[in-house]
This record gives C-alpha cells, sequence and structure tokens, in this order.
C-alpha cells in the first residue's frame, strides 16, 4: 500500500508542475486562452503516466499496440526546450492529456485563431517566433504564441528543425472526428491543415482554455 501511495503521489506532482509552469504562460488571442509554450506533460490527469519512446523502433512499436507515448524531438533527451512530441493515441485516450480547465488545441481553435489573426499569410508571420527560422522566414510574434520551428515526427524521419512545425489538432463532428495537424512551414509563410484517418505521426501540443 505504502508504495502505490508514493506512486500516485510522484504522479499529482508530475502533473500539478505541468499545470503551474503553463498556467504562467498563456495569451489572450480573441476569445480564447493559449499556452504560449509547447506542452511538456508526461502523466495524464487520471494519474497514469504517459509512455516515454527513445527510438523510431519503440515509436513504431507503440502506434501498432495502440498505446500513448511521447518522444523528444530526434529521440535526443537534451531537446527538452522543445516541448514534447506525441503520438495520436495520447490525443485519443481520453484520459485527459490537458490539465483541469485546459484542453487540447482542436482544429476548430487553430481555424478560429488563424482567421482572428487575418487569415494564414498574416497570422503565419504574427504566430511565427522571432527567431530559428529560415534566413528571411521569421514571424513577428505579435500573437504572443512564440510559434518556434521545431520539428516534427513523420512516417520515416524527423522533420529538420528551422523549416517547421506541427501540432496535434483534432476537428469535432456530431458524430465523430477527422485526425488532423495544424502546420507551419518556413517556406512562404505557409500553413496547412493536414487530415488524415490513420496517422502514425508525432506532433506537438498547443493547449486553449475552457
Amino acid at each position: 500500500m505504502k508504495k502505490i501511495i508514493g506512486i500516485s503521489l510522484i504522479a499529482l506532482v508530475l502533473f500539478c508542475s505541468s499545470f503551474d509552469s503553463m498556467e504562467s504562460k498563456s495569451v489572450k488571442i480573441g476569445n480564447l486562452e493559449w499556452s504560449t509554450t509547447n506542452y511538456d506533460g508526461e502523466v495524464f490527469s487520471n494519474g497514469d503516466t504517459i509512455l516515454q519512446v527513445n527510438s523510431r523502433e519503440e515509436w513504431d512499436i507503440a502506434f501498432k499496440s495502440g498505446v500513448p507515448a511521447w518522444c523528444f524531438y530526434n529521440f535526443d533527451d537534451s531537446n527538452t526546450d522543445y516541448g514534447k512530441i506525441y503520438n495520436i493515441y495520447t490525443i485519443l485516450s481520453g484520459k485527459g492529456l490537458a490539465p483541469k480547465g485546459w484542453h487540447v488545441a482542436t482544429y476548430q481553435d487553430w481555424e478560429y485563431t488563424v482567421d482572428f489573426l487575418g487569415g494564414k499569410k498574416k497570422a503565419s508571420k504574427k504566430m511565427k517566433s522571432i527567431d530559428e527560422w529560415v534566413e528571411g522566414t521569421n514571424g513577428d510574434n505579435t500573437s504572443g504564441l512564440n510559434c518556434k520551428p521545431v520539428g516534427s515526427l513523420d512516417y520515416y524521419e524527423f522533420w529538420e528543425t528551422e523549416y517547421g512545425v506541427s501540432y496535434w489538432g483534432l476537428k469535432v463532428k456530431t458524430d465523430s472526428y477527422i485526425i488532423a495537424r495544424f502546420v507551419l512551414y518556413s517556406r512562404k509563410n505557409m500553413i496547412t491543415f493536414q487530415a488524415t484517418n490513420k496517422d502514425q505521426f508525432g506532433a506537438y501540443v498547443r493547449l486553449v482554455k475552457n
């Protein structure tokens, strides 16, 4: 019994730490309040630990087994500043990835924010950080979101940093959902919404206040 209580307390501390850190870093855009950093939680709101994977092989095994998992960019623990890359089962688990009072940004949240910031071309510049992107494609971060080009994980490899970043965003309908990613690219200040029904990709997470 003592061991079980100890594990539960550790999980609670980890979850609260992520919440406290994120709570202090948010920005209001229109009717939405956004986190300004990529989420880095390791524990679901029910206390379950999310599996960390450290290789492409482990990532693929987790995906094929339907196991929620996360990794650092390039499976390198030194990339903690980037936030965590989560697989789709972490988003769909129903266990609550976001802290109480927040939710993982949906497709609708991203779409609303892009429109509020003036459409894709204008929004891209406003959402990007002022540095670290490919030369000539930095943003002005007037939105406060401070999106950095910290890559993503595709079917076969990680994107190179500097060239883009992707975030999860489910497009929720009344009776179904579409798995989608919101993607910021370096080239031509481009923004895309990528939808798929079977996604082995990994992406970062931003949170929106309920």
